[in-house]
């Protein structure tokens, strides 16, 4: 098996565990990442989690969520992948805690970043058609005045203006983007119209982190932004609603979301899942 090698690709991949209860599902990606993957991993947990971890060869670093943060959804992940990026001196790869590996992969080079669509429309805009508040604010804030990329949701085929997930994010040409998302976060949210179209949508509180992670992807590297290699990255949590065709036995690693709170494993990875499928349900704490 060719496996990513440190010190050949100067690699990191990180992910944050937000609670005592994604611990387990911590535990699991670490294990599927040292069965695919030579890389050096790192752990980021907030520095009020209740529980220590120790895991055998991974890095623990701990980050400061401010308290007036804490109940935007995946605020916190923003904050852990940005002192994450600070310790990476060039490349690396952010995941999210649901992610899991089943094969070692090649990464490509060629681009800045790569980084998948998300996969539905969720609160973005069909392309050509007016941008929404929310887009328009944060392009503002960060001067993007024109933009005439799209991109295609992954499992809805939408056509879409640039929307992006961050559930798997590599980078080979570092510009402090985690950084950028954080602090534009910060002062985003004290933009009084940002504030009540967040408190009146639950879903634009719930991906705001991706609007303006998005709008930093636009700003940062525009025409240097790739899609990652296929089969990564894949949302197996919304695999019945897929409207391309996909064979499970060419996916390299999955967000599994929530489909484990109600679903038993697919048949292709029963031997993984099934004596671990109740540490992988998924947490709501914000």
């Amino acid at each position: 098996m060719n496996k990513i090698k440190v010190g050949e690709s100067m690699y990191r991949i990180g992910f944050y565990i937000g609670c005592k209860e994604q611990i387990n599902q911590g535990k699991a990606l670490v294990e599927s990442i040292k069965n695919n993957l030579k890389i050096e991993i790192y752990i980021v947990i907030p520095k009020t989690l209740e529980k220590s971890i120790s895991i055998e060869g991974v890095n623990i670093i701990k980050v400061e969520i401010p308290f007036n943060l804490r109940t935007i959804p995946f605020i916190d992940k923003i904050f852990a992948a940005s002192k994450f990026e600070e310790i990476c001196k060039e490349r690396y790869i952010w995941v999210d805690v649901d992610t899991y590996i089943f094969k070692s992969f090649k990464l490509p080079n060629k681009y800045g970043v790569y980084i998948n669509p998300v996969d539905k429309k969720n609160i973005g805009d069909l392309y050509g058609e007016k941008r929404s508040q929310i887009w328009r604010i944060t392009y503002n804030y960060l001067k993007i005045y024109k933009n005439e990329m799209f991109v295609n949701t992954t499992i809805s085929n939408e056509k879409i203006f640039p929307y992006y997930n961050v559930g798997m994010v590599l980078v080979n040409n570092k510009k402090g983007l985690f950084k950028n998302t954080k602090i534009s976060i910060k002062k985003l949210l004290s933009d009084s119209l940002m504030k009540e179209l967040l408190e009146k949508s639950f879903a634009n509180k719930v991906f705001f982190h991706q609007v303006v992670f998005t709008c930093c992807v636009i700003k940062l590297y525009r025409n240097d932004t790739g899609k990652l290699p296929e089969g990564l990255n894949y949302p197996l949590h919304l695999h019945n609603e897929n409207l391309n065709s996909v064979n499970l036995k060419d996916i390299k690693s999955i967000r599994y979301d929530n489909f484990f709170d109600n679903n038993s494993p697919p048949e292709e990875w029963k031997g993984i899942f099934n004596p671990i499928k109740n540490d992988l349900k998924s947490t709501w704490y914000y």
